[in-house]
């Protein structure tokens, strides 16, 4: 084979190559872990004092899951004036959810997830006790 062949076959190769990464790169999903990220982006301080006043707890939320059912015991329930919780599913978007955390005197409140395939999570509580606003993320495999 004279070397005219094997720099048509190397280009034949490469521009094969190319075209499969670009099919690849297309298929791929880009979807963003908000659709309001820039306005998010804006409050980034406040989201960052709701961190800081979460981890000043003494008697922080805790967080269980025991089959498809997620539990969160927390003592100052009824101090909650509005609250939420979201499970952000980072390969499908699809798979996310958004429960209202409720004001209430027990100290358990219990949430299904029967409807969500198993697999990893992005957990965020947010919630309001008068003025302050807290919020607490943590990564669960359901």
């Amino acid at each position: 084979m004279n070397w005219g062949k094997s720099i048509v076959v190397v280009f034949i190769f490469f521009v094969a190559f190319i075209a499969t990464l670009v099919v690849v790169c297309f298929r791929e999903d880009v979807g963003l872990v908000s659709k309001k990220y820039y306005e998010d982006d804006l409050h980034y301080q406040e989201q960052f004092e709701a961190y800081e006043n979460a981890n000043a707890l003494a008697n922080k939320p805790t967080v269980t899951i025991i089959t498809k059912s997620l539990t969160i015991n927390y003592i100052d329930f009824e101090k909650i004036e509005k609250g939420t919780l979201t499970l952000m599913r980072p390969s499908n978007a699809d798979q996310d959810r958004s429960f209202t955390v409720k004001q209430q005197t027990d100290s358990i409140q219990q949430f299904e997830l029967s409807d969500l395939n198993s697999g990893l999570y992005k957990l965020r509580l947010e919630w309001t006790e008068g003025t302050k606003q807290y919020r607490i993320d943590k990564t669960i495999v359901i």
